[in-house]
């Protein structure tokens, strides 16, 4: 099954494969398979020439993923879950996971290629002109080979479901304008093709606000601490002899 949308800003999709039994018929066994995504394109206009547009941006995936038993199937003996997120030709977040059947015999993780974290972080694409081609868009393909023991194909054996549940997976929460040499700039971003105003970043998944650096309240008690000293040695007076 597949559940997909895409509007600007917002990205999600949904997907879920569930692995075939083999049959008992002269014809080839078949496995279960999926492919397809959801993105949106835009252009972006800026008030500098050059430089570089920083995209904030919040994931949240959660991979779908129950294997057991074997593989045996004359189409595909595995079982494959590969879910990505891209902004613009930059894959900023990748979970490729592959079943295979083990020195045991049942299906086992055997290859493992992620990168990228769930949570918020920022993307930078370089833009010239003026303005920048955007596209934002999330890709899965996912198959499950068939299952059963053997040479035996009476029945299945074992399950293959695989899939991912990402319906609101990557927000663009903000962004900001750099130029060439680094320098930020107020108010870089001037606006887009579609009405979207990337400089208001969306709610986030997480609404709680970012963390403070461990020692910043240290710093804040200190100053405090020293401002009231300094305010106590003002009130005092000071007694002149006669």
């Amino acid at each position: 099954g597949i559940d997909a949308r895409a509007s600007f800003g917002d990205v999600g999709l949904r997907s879920v494969v569930r692995g075939p039994a083999s049959r008992q018929t002269s014809a080839v066994e078949e496995a279960d398979f999926w492919r397809g995504g959801a993105f949106f394109a835009d252009t972006l206009s800026f008030s500098v020439e050059t430089g570089t547009f920083r995209l904030f941006t919040d994931i949240a995936a959660t991979l779908i993923e129950t294997v057991t038993g074997e593989f045996a199937g004359s189409s595909f003996n595995a079982g494959r879950n590969d879910f990505r997120i891209s902004v613009g030709d930059v894959t900023i977040f990748q979970r490729y996971h592959e079943y295979q059947n083990g020195p045991s015999g049942s299906a086992e993780l055997v290859v493992t290629s992620d990168f990228g974290s769930t949570g918020r972080g920022f993307v930078d694409l370089a833009f010239s002109g003026g303005s920048l081609a955007l596209s934002v868009g999330m890709s899965s393909e996912t198959i499950c080979g068939t299952q059963h023991r053997g040479n035996i194909v009476t029945g299945k054996v074992g399950t293959c479901l695989l899939g991912v549940d990402a319906f609101n997976s990557i927000r663009l929460i903000g962004s900001s304008v750099f130029t060439s040499t680094g320098d930020l700039v107020e108010n870089g971003f001037t606006g887009a093709e579609s009405g979207f105003d990337y400089a208001t970043r969306l709610a986030p998944h997480d609404p709680s606000p970012i963390p403070l650096p461990a020692s910043l309240p240290l710093l804040i008690g200190a100053f405090a601490f020293l401002v009231g000293l300094r305010r106590s040695h003002r009130g005092r007076s000071v007694a002149l002899p006669a």
